[in-house]
């Protein structure tokens, strides 16, 4: 079946382009000229700067290279636009500091396509000779802190990579223009580029230095609010539970009253439903059309109303890798509308009798059935209820 709205979405050429609040939506896509100069740093990745391949004075087509790499970690870097090579010389970074950068002076006028190409054929190539032409063409992932992509593709002696998937829409878009979660971003890249040596987040919750405290610090919240007879309860959507620190802090919860929720598509290491335990703790696995892959985590946080709570989203899982080992981000969420279509998504999934797998105290799994006469998620499942959701969204 083919959605309206992704038939709608293939037909925007360039970046991202959100749908909501948008007061442009019926004007035509048009490209922004180039700027009369660019700066282009000679250092855009973890590992060692490039090397400037061009002097000064010396004219260069879009899509030829200008600086070649230093060593294994470096990439090379295509000129962006078509112009004269200005300077090259430091220039002041966004953390003030000074990196050597190539100034290309564009030629406003000329057209934006790529003239200098080099198309490779990829089929057929040995491992070592994919590696080198990932090198070669510039190719760095986003995660990981835009770690070169070649560099992967190197393994240990004795490890072989079967297969090589290239999907440049990994990553889910979370777009912002709040203040307190752009200057964390910023925080966090200056970290993660050596320009800071110490965190410093207010909002986002960054593992492998903030979230875990900061997510125990929540649920030992909702505990407090609980014995002081205020609203507490806990809802966390994810792929895996795992870490022992965040199941000891639900099974605490869980004996303080606390009402909690958790819907886990993957493997669970809590059980739920024990007494004296974890009574107060249900479990549910989401298996239908679509891979569930989404992280949303709500804490009531003393509000009666939902849309007064507390949500997150973000890339983490409670397991002790994505809390202890890796760079993983949770962000707060604001605005009164995503909150409302984020506690929609959890109603839908907790309300769900077809699509869903309770998770019984003896640690087996029992499929839900709807009810003879039920209607809605109940006897649609999650998966059909949210696309004819979008469905009436895209037609409205």
């Amino acid at each position: 079946m083919q959605l309206p709205f992704l038939k709608r979405a293939a037909t925007f050429e360039h970046g991202i382009h959100p749908v909501y609040h948008k007061e442009t939506g019926s004007l035509p896509i048009r490209r922004f000229p180039f700027a009369p100069r660019l700066y282009v740093p000679l250092a855009q990745h973890i590992g060692k700067p490039a090397i400037a391949a061009v002097r000064v004075g010396q004219e260069v087509q879009r899509g030829e290279v200008i600086a070649t790499p230093d060593g294994l970690f470096s990439l090379p870097i295509h000129a962006p636009a078509t112009g004269i090579v200005e300077a090259i010389s430091p220039i002041p970074s966004d953390s003030g500091e000074m990196e050597m950068a190539i100034t290309l002076r564009t030629y406003t006028a000329d057209g934006q396509e790529v003239k200098v190409r080099n198309p490779h054929d990829l089929n057929g190539l040995t491992g070592k000779e994919l590696a080198l032409v990932m090198q070669k063409i510039g190719v760095a992932g986003k995660g990981g802190a835009v770690f070169p992509t070649h560099a992967k593709l190197i393994p240990p002696n004795g490890t072989v990579i079967d297969t090589l998937i290239v999907n440049g829409a990994e990553c889910e878009p979370f777009l912002t223009c709040d203040h307190r979660i752009t200057d964390d971003v910023v925080n966090l890249f200056h970290y993660l580029t050596g320009h800071a040596d110490q965190p410093n987040f207010n909002a986002i919750l960054v593992a492998p230095m903030t979230m875990r405290p900061r997510l125990l610090d929540m649920i030992h919240r909702e505990m407090q609010n609980k014995r002081a007879g205020k609203p507490a309860r806990i809802i966390a959507k994810m792929n895996q539970l795992e870490d022992p620190d965040m199941i000891e802090a639900l099974c605490e919860a869980s004996n303080a009253g606390v009402s909690i929720d958790l819907i886990i598509r993957g493997f669970c290491c809590l059980r739920p439903g024990v007494p004296g335990h974890t009574e107060n703790i249900r479990i549910r696995s989401i298996i239908g059309r679509f891979l569930e892959h989404s992280r949303i985590f709500y804490f009531a946080n003393g509000a009666q109303d939902a849309a007064d709570g507390e949500y997150y989203i973000g890339s983490a899982d409670w397991m002790f890798r994505n809390l202890s080992k890796r760079i993983e981000v949770v962000t707060p969420i604001f605005a009164a509308g995503p909150k409302q279509r984020l506690w929609e998504i959890l109603d839908i999934c907790l309300r769900d009798q077809r699509e869903a797998w309770a998770l019984e105290p003896d640690g087996k799994y029992e499929q839900l059935r709807p009810a003879s006469g039920s209607i809605g998620p109940e006897a649609n499942g999650t998966h059909q209820t949210l696309m004819n959701l979008a469905l009436a969204r895209a037609k409205a």
